[in-house]
């Protein structure tokens, strides 16, 4: 579905679309990692 999706777009939008995916599922982790470390203290 996604790659679907991707095609559609052409590559340009799709390069910049999986870059915003990955800042996201980064950020994502990295708030995660901190609700841990929070959490055991």
């Amino acid at each position: 579905m996604i790659t679907l999706m991707l095609q559609a777009m052409g590559q340009a939008d799709a390069g910049r679309v999986i870059i915003k995916m990955e800042r996201q599922i980064a950020q994502m982790e990295d708030e995660a990692s901190g609700r841990r470390i929070l959490q055991h203290r």
